[in-house]
């Protein structure tokens, strides 16, 4: 199973001819709404090398470099990392299995159980 990206925002969509379409629903999930600069040239110990890997940042650094861009929200790609958690809290299935059957890979898999592959929620301080 794999998403169409023909119902995504066009920012969306052009920023995925550029790094990919699983780059591009990492970068959404993590900082979709908000600008941030891209440097002129990849740096292995940037944070976006964090989310996307050096190849990515290349990518990405060659075509927006030296500009501030914004990644549009990715509150509707919900269902693909819902239904990564689920098929995950069944403990019937490795994260592999769960990659081939989303269609994802095996590192957004493992970003979306550890809470980093999706839109955050805020949530209110208690007390």
């Amino acid at each position: 199973m794999s998403l169409s990206n023909e119902h995504w925002p066009k920012g969306l969509r052009e920023i995925a001819q550029v790094i990919g379409e699983e780059a591009t629903l990492i970068l959404a999930g993590a900082i979709g709404g908000v600008s941030f600069y891209v440097p002129d040239s990849p740096k292995d110990k940037h944070w976006l090398v964090d989310l996307i890997g050096i190849d990515g940042m290349s990518k990405l650094c060659a075509v927006y470099g030296r500009e501030y861009i914004t990644i549009p929200q990715g509150a509707y790609l919900d269902d693909k990392k819902g239904q990564i958690k689920k098929l995950w809290q069944t403990r019937k299935y490795s994260k592999r299995q769960i990659a081939i059957q989303t269609g994802s890979t095996e590192r957004y898999v493992r970003l979306v159980i550890n809470g980093h592959g999706g839109p955050k929620q805020g949530s209110l301080p208690l007390g």
